[in-house]
């Protein structure tokens, strides 16, 4: 069996300009290759950020889970996102906006760029990508997420590409609980079998004292078109967490039917 590391070097830094606005930058080497970077200036409501792989983005879960998300485990279809590219994973534009104890946020990137040697090059490979999203907590306990993320094709030949989600999460004591639906238009009129369109996430985790955690997540995706190629693919997972203050230790079982969305 294969064993694997992932190695980490973050450097930031973070001041404040002559007009009271606050200014931080940082980036990130992962592997041996930049992956995220920032710079961000930011009042006591309002934030202006460019980056990559920085911001507030509609690819994530919400719902309660301990330690990893399922499908890194099986390597299911059902994950965190479904477009051909992220905007807030490549080079972007993101504002963002405190409303109380919410946050509004919008992402825009002109084109699928991400980071590379001699980042000044202006080469822009088309195909522009928006997100927008609102996240926040409507009462104590409960935490939501709503959002749409759009590709617009790089020319007339391609498809436009719409991502929405809806999320809520609640915890209450031990017990946490969350739910989530991605629906997902890749703006081709052919259902092609075995292209996910639709995920639902169910989510449940018990602490059973300071040490001990247990989890368990069910995953649902729907697939478009017909056939054997073309079923339903779902996921069930559980998983035990244990606290040792600094050091965490996770194990966790999974199993996926029709993984990829072909029988069996």
């Amino acid at each position: 069996n294969s064993m694997g590391q992932e190695t980490n070097l973050t450097v930031s830094t973070s001041g404040e300009l002559d007009n009271g606005l606050s200014i931080k930058g940082s980036f990130r080497s992962e592997d041996g290759s930049v992956d995220h970077s920032s710079v961000k200036v930011s009042g006591d409501t309002l934030g202006f950020e460019i980056g990559a792989d920085t911001g507030a983005t509609i690819h994530t879960e919400i719902y309660p889970t301990v330690g990893d998300s399922v499908w890194f485990a099986t390597g299911s279809s059902g994950d965190d996102g479904f477009t051909t590219y992220e905007a807030h994973d490549v080079q972007h534009i993101g504002i963002d906006a405190k409303l109380g104890g919410m946050t509004a946020a919008v992402n825009y990137a002109p084109s699928n760029r991400g980071i590379a040697a001699g980042d000044s090059d202006k080469t822009d490979s088309g195909g522009s990508a928006t997100e927008i999203l609102l996240k926040g907590s409507i009462m104590e306990g409960v935490n939501f997420l709503v959002g749409q993320e759009k590709i617009e094709a790089a020319n007339s030949s391609g498809s436009e590409e719409t991502e929405k989600t809806y999320q809520i999460s609640y915890s209450a004591g031990q017990f946490a609980l969350g739910a989530s639906m991605r629906d997902f238009d890749d703006g081709d009129s052919t259902a092609t079998a075995g292209t996910t369109d639709e995920v639902t996430y169910l989510a449940a985790t018990y602490a059973v004292n300071d040490q001990i955690s247990l989890g368990i997540q069910h995953v649902v995706a729907e697939s478009e078109g017909t056939g054997t190629s073309a079923k339903d693919e779902e996921t069930l997972g559980i998983s035990l967490g244990y606290n040792l203050g600094p050091i965490g230790v996770e194990v966790m079982y999974a199993e996926t039917d029709n993984l990829g969305h072909s029988n069996a």
